[in-house]
């Protein structure tokens, strides 16, 4: 695990292993966003053959979607991720296939 070094568009952490499968995957986080007009990308998990085959973010004012392999897979309503406010957001994914996203 390490934190890739340049600049800002390379501000990443980024670790190696050994395969390409993932069976479950829990991300935290505590965020404050200052505006809420633009499209966030929180997290993002690529693979050798996809850049972004697990995405979680921002697309919609206020609500956080959990992306794999490009399509919407659960997405929490309008308004639950407030502006100029520290919030915590957790998301959690196991090959069952259940996904939840936590918020505070």
């Amino acid at each position: 695990l390490y934190f890739a070094a340049g600049d800002n568009s390379a501000n990443f952490l980024k670790f190696n292993h050994d395969t390409d499968e993932t069976s479950a995957l829990t991300v935290c986080a505590w965020l404050r966003k200052t505006t809420s007009d633009n499209t966030r990308y929180l997290f993002s998990y690529a693979i050798s053959c996809q850049d972004n085959e697990i995405i979680i973010g921002e697309k919609d004012p206020g609500s956080v979607a959990f992306y794999i392999q490009n399509s919407k897979y659960i997405i929490t309503p309008a308004g639950r991720w407030p502006v100029n406010i520290w919030t915590q957001i957790c998301a959690s994914w196991d090959a069952t296939p259940r996904a939840v996203i936590m918020i505070n």
